[in-house]
This record gives structure tokens, C-alpha cells and sequence, in this order.
């Protein structure tokens, strides 16, 4: 399982970098506490990647980006990314 932690901060905070890491810190934890095995779990930090709302108008919906996304290995869109690399839907 990817666990992917997002922020709305500005491109190039470090400070938002760090949210982000630690959101997803957060899931993984939980996930180990419930019996998932750390070898099953990786963290990535994806800063304002793929944001939830339009960048040059923000306001309140980009709260939205304050997120963290579980995406299984086996996922289909996911399974897309990894073969599409230089793939950006935005």
C-alpha cells in the first residue's frame, strides 16, 4: 500500500513538505497498529502534487489538499502512473 501525504502550501515549502510527511507518517502508524506489516507500506511525500483544487483561484476548497491518500499496488489508476511516469493529468 503507497501512502501518499499532500498539502496545499505553496510550491517549494519546506515547511508544507513537512505536513505532508507527517500526515502520511500519521495513516502509517495507524496501519502498523492494526496488524499491517511495515514490509506491506511505504510512505511518499507528494508535497502539492495532483491538487484538489484550482491553484490559481485558492480558497477554502483547497483545504481539500490537506490529504492523505491510501492507494492499494493493485490499483488500476495507480498500476497507470507507474507504467506513465511522465504522465500529468493537470
Amino acid at each position: 500500500m503507497f501512502i501518499d501525504g499532500f498539502t496545499d502550501t505553496p510550491e517549494g515549502s519546506r515547511f508544507g513538505m513537512g505536513l505532508a510527511g507527517q500526515r502520511a507518517q500519521a495513516v502509517y502508524d495507524y496501519y502498523l497498529s492494526q496488524g499491517v506489516g511495515a514490509s506491506r507500506l511505504q510512505i511518499r511525500n507528494r508535497g502539492v502534487a495532483a491538487p484538489d483544487c484550482d491553484k490559481e483561484d485558492p480558497g477554502p476548497g483547497c483545504e481539500r489538499n490537506r490529504r492523505v491518500e491510501s492507494l492499494p499496488v493493485d490499483c488500476e489508476r495507480f498500476r497507470f502512473l507507474l507504467e506513465n511516469p511522465s504522465y500529468d493529468p493537470y
